[in-house]
């Protein structure tokens, strides 16, 4: 690792995680909900429109990121929608530099989950369906806003990944 990739990692450990999770939480729910909500019915557009979210009727998934100390609670009602915060049936678990890694595929997403570095935690088995429906979205099938923006995020991730480049 070089110095360079040292200093930066310890510039986002110790400014970027808690500057975002400062910001974040100055975001009304409002607008979080809609920025979300769009982001994810356009990263999942051809599986909802194949009819493969049904499973999720009913249900409620949080994304935990821990570090941001964020919880994001998900539903399905013909779109996926961010909820308010309340009762759900799976927790998937981890800190934001995971989940970078898992939506740029730089590591197997069971690789994440057996080293417990993202964890599930309630409804196993809905939790192991949304990691394998998520592991099964073809990005460059994604709209291109979300493909210049993981693309931007992939040419950055270097710099922002606590241990540098994984």
């Amino acid at each position: 690792m070089t110095l360079l990739t040292r200093s930066l990692s310890k510039t986002h450990n110790l400014i970027g995680k808690p500057v975002l999770a400062r910001i974040h939480k100055l975001i009304p729910f409002r607008l979080k909900k809609k920025i979300i909500e769009e982001v994810l019915n356009r990263a999942f557009k051809q599986v909802i429109d194949d009819g493969d979210l049904e499973f999720l009727k009913g249900k409620v998934i949080v994304l935990n990121l821990s570090d941001l100390n964020e919880s994001i609670f998900i539903g399905w009602n013909s779109s996926l929608q961010v909820l308010p915060r309340g009762e759900y049936d799976v927790e998937i678990r981890g800190d934001l530099d995971e989940f970078v890694t898992l939506a740029l595929r730089k590591e197997d997403p069971d690789t994440l989950f057996f080293q417990r570095r993202i964890c599930i935690q309630g409804d196993t088995e809905l939790g192991l369906a949304v990691k394998n429906l998520i592991d099964s979205v073809d990005l460059e099938e994604l709209p291109g806003a979300i493909r210049k923006g993981l693309s931007i995020t992939e040419t950055l991730y270097p710099y922002l990944m606590p241990s540098g480049a994984r």
